[in-house]
């Protein structure tokens, strides 16, 4: 069975085709000419989709609500890797992956990762409180960005959206799309990036 893959998939390999072919044209070695830096080889190998952050840059200094604490701000988490994942009840892709989402938060809670799915609904927490109900939610905190300004810094460009924090906050990359949450090889590989960092 052949596997389709993201549209973050393929502009990562269309933009390594032109870098290398560039490359070959000017002659510049291929390993002077990489895009981006080698930050968690394994999950982008496990997973076409994940693009590496080249940069490391810090999380954005941008608060949304936590329904139990909250204004919170992702440097609230230092210490801690981050999985964090921009989703909506309205976005169907969203709503199949949260159930795995929530399992992968109680899985890898030990290993030192935390894992956030921040709504982007604009309903408000009433919305979020409904669908963790009717879905059997409970391991995931309730988190919304409601008036979008995490989204904004972070500049999503659509649903569902994660991205991935070392535990000095310094972004390692993201996943536009839906991810193999309950893997077993993609976890190891979740995990493995973590620890490389």
């Amino acid at each position: 069975m052949s596997k389709v893959l993201s549209p973050g998939a393929l502009r990562g390999i269309a933009r390594r085709a032109l870098i290398l072919g560039l490359a070959a044209i000017f002659g510049i070695s291929p390993i002077l000419a990489r895009a981006e830096p080698a930050t968690c080889p394994g999950l982008a190998a496990a997973w076409p989709g994940f693009v590496a952050s080249p940069d490391g840059e810090a999380a954005p200094e941008v608060s949304f609500t936590d329904a139990a604490a909250g204004a919170r701000r992702l440097a609230d988490f230092r210490g801690r890797s981050l999985v964090v994942n921009f989703w909506a009840t309205w976005c169907a892709p969203c709503v199949r992956e949260m159930p795995d989402l929530d399992r992968l938060r109680a899985d890898v809670a030990a290993d030192g990762i935390e894992v956030l799915a921040i709504s982007e609904d604009r309903q408000g927490m009433a919305k979020v409180d409904e669908f963790y109900a009717a879905s059997g939610i409970v391991n995931l905190p309730r988190l919304l960005d409601d008036k979008g300004a995490l989204s904004r810094a972070l500049k999503l460009r659509g649903m569902p959206t994660t991205f991935l924090f070392d535990a000095a906050g310094r972004r390692l990359g993201h996943i536009e799309g839906t991810a193999p949450w309950h893997d077993p090889d993609f976890r190891t590989a979740l995990t493995a990036c973590f620890a490389g960092t």
